[in-house]
């Protein structure tokens, strides 16, 4: 299987769960963390076969998305202000909005930004 026949059978098998922008941006993630390549090498390789072990991998990943298994679970890591966490099914996942209350909270309370542009 290519990159690119993955991302179709991505889209096939998701189609009812996410939208298209959705589908893009989970395949390209998956392929990223699995493969190894961004997304600009994705496009570029998108005719390149995948190793077997990486395709058992992403095949098994959409299994795991059918289910409703967040893709941070399934990945096993989330990024959140900067910073990437641990994540499995104990742990809740931070959002976006969470994101946004921590700089409404810094912001508000003062606090300086410290070493790389973060608390």
């Amino acid at each position: 299987m290519t990159i690119s026949e993955f991302k179709t059978h991505f889209k096939k098998e998701l189609s009812l769960l996410y939208t298209d922008s959705e589908n893009g941006f989970l395949s390209s993630i998956f392929v990223e963390k699995i493969v190894g390549l961004n997304p600009f090498y994705q496009r570029r390789f998108s005719g390149q076969e995948l190793l077997l072990d990486d395709e058992q991998k992403l095949v098994a990943a959409v299994s795991a998305l059918k289910t409703g298994r967040p893709y941070q679970q399934i990945l096993g890591e989330t990024e959140f202000y900067g910073m990437t966490f641990f994540v499995n099914e104990h742990v809740l996942i931070p959002r976006p909005e969470t994101e946004e209350l921590l700089e409404f909270a810094i912001k508000k309370s003062g606090i300086m930004n410290c070493t790389a542009g973060k608390i």
